[in-house]
Parts: C-alpha cells; sequence; structure tokens
C-alpha cells in the first residue's frame, strides 16, 4: 500500500511505500506501490510530506493510489481540473503510461485538451442524454471540415461576395482588427481546385500573413452538441427588436 501516515499536526507525513504484509505478499505491494509511484511520477519524493505536494502532484498520488491493486479500469472525473498547465501535461503523460499497461481509462473532462490526447474514443452527454458514441477520428469528422485557412493584411480588407462553399472553400468571417483586417476560410477537403481559389484570394485581398490551423475536438463537439440541441425560442411577450 502507499503510506499517509497522519501526525499529530494532522498532516499526512509521507507516502513512501511499504509492505502491508511480510513474505511474498508485502514484496507484491512493495513492487505495486513502487511501479505506481513511478508512472505518475513521484517516486523520487516519496519521502517528502504530502502536505508540501502542489495540487497536481496531489492528483498525481491519487491516481497512484487507484493503480496499486493492479486495475484492468479506472476511472477519472475531471483529472485536470484546477491544475496548471505544466502539472496538467504530467498527469495527462502519467494517464498514457497506464494505458500502455493494458488499463482501460474511463475518463470524464469538460478540458477537451485530456479527450484530444488520451481518448480512442469519444460519449457525448447533453442534458443526459447520449447524443454520440464514436471513434475520435470518427468524432473530430463531424465538424464538417478539415482546417481553417486564416489570412490577414493592413487596411482596408478587399474581398469579392461569395455565396456559400467553393471548391471546398468557404469565406466565414472577415473583422477588423487594429490596424487591418482578418478573414477566415474554412476548408471542407483539400483539392488542387481549392488550393488554386485560395492563392487567387490571397493575391486579390493584399493578405501578409496566412496561418491554417487543422481542425479540433472543439470544432467537433461545437458542431455536433449544436445540431443536436433546438434553436432556442424566444419567450412570449419579450422583446422584438427595433
Amino acid at each position: 500500500m502507499i503510506e499517509a501516515r497522519l501526525s499529530q499536526e494532522g498532516c499526512a507525513s509521507g507516502v513512501r511505500p511499504r509492505p502491508a504484509a511480510t513474505g511474498p505478499a508485502g514484496a507484491q505491494s512493495r513492487a505495486s506501490s513502487h511501479d505506481a509511484l513511478h508512472i505518475v511520477g513521484l517516486l523520487d519524493v516519496a519521502d517528502r510530506q504530502v502536505q508540501r505536494f502542489s495540487k497536481g502532484m496531489r492528483q498525481r498520488l491519487h491516481t497512484a493510489i487507484g493503480m496499486i491493486a493492479d486495475p484492468r479500469v479506472i476511472v477519472l472525473d475531471e483529472p485536470t481540473i484546477g491544475l496548471d498547465p505544466i502539472e496538467a501535461q504530467r498527469l495527462r503523460e502519467s494517464v498514457a503510461a497506464m494505458r500502455q499497461r493494458g488499463v482501460t481509462v474511463l475518463l470524464t473532462s469538460h478540458h477537451l485538451l485530456d479527450v484530444e490526447q488520451l481518448a480512442d474514443r469519444v460519449v457525448v452527454l447533453d442534458s443526459g442524454r447520449l447524443i454520440h458514441d464514436l471513434p475520435l477520428d470518427a468524432f473530430v469528422r463531424r465538424a464538417g471540415f478539415v482546417a481553417t485557412v486564416v489570412m490577414s493584411g493592413s487596411g482596408a480588407p478587399r474581398f469579392m461576395e461569395e455565396s456559400g462553399p467553393q471548391d471546398g472553400i468557404e469565406l466565414v468571417a472577415v473583422e477588423e482588427v487594429p490596424g487591418g483586417w482578418r478573414a477566415r476560410y474554412r476548408v471542407r477537403s483539400w483539392t488542387a481546385e481549392g488550393l488554386m481559389r485560395l492563392g487567387k484570394r490571397l493575391e486579390l485581398c493584399g493578405a501578409a500573413d496566412l496561418r491554417i490551423e487543422q481542425v479540433r475536438l472543439e470544432d467537433a463537439f461545437a458542431t455536433a452538441v449544436g445540431q443536436a440541441r433546438p434553436p432556442r425560442r424566444r419567450p412570449p411577450g419579450g422583446p422584438t427588436g427595433a
């Protein structure tokens, strides 16, 4: 087991593995504790007082405790909530190490980066309803596009009126930014015709910068949940606008 003794001050004093029994059972306990602390990156600080652990270290310690019995399935509920980016990434690495050992991980999270980096399959619940249960790559394709092209330049934008996607390329937004403008195009599929059209638009509008953003899990999530929810109705007697 992992020892978490309470001192007179009421604080856990350490997490150094110690045997729960003598003989083979004790040796197995020491090995399991050692492996669990190693996987979550806490073996080097096993003698440190738990009260001195950061929140991220305590989260990883909880994960290690769950691994002591060598489980086939482990459930993690919002494991990175409240953690700084460095600690959150360390915990993700710990979870990835568990997967490599053959442990099935059920992860619930509102932080889509956790899901994007760790999940093989995505299950989406909305208002208590199951609306999607798909492999990760299949769910990402629900976004309906593969990338976003962002163009920007100085001065006033020069754009021709466009109606709907053309050659798989669709202008979705043009906005003014300090010193110039920014336009966003969604790419439904990469084709030679689409690339030629993007090149012409780049020249036409006088863009000075171009950036390509690959589709993300949050894009698919926004599309999937938006399609599942009925449109909001205006309350009776509410304002109707000018």
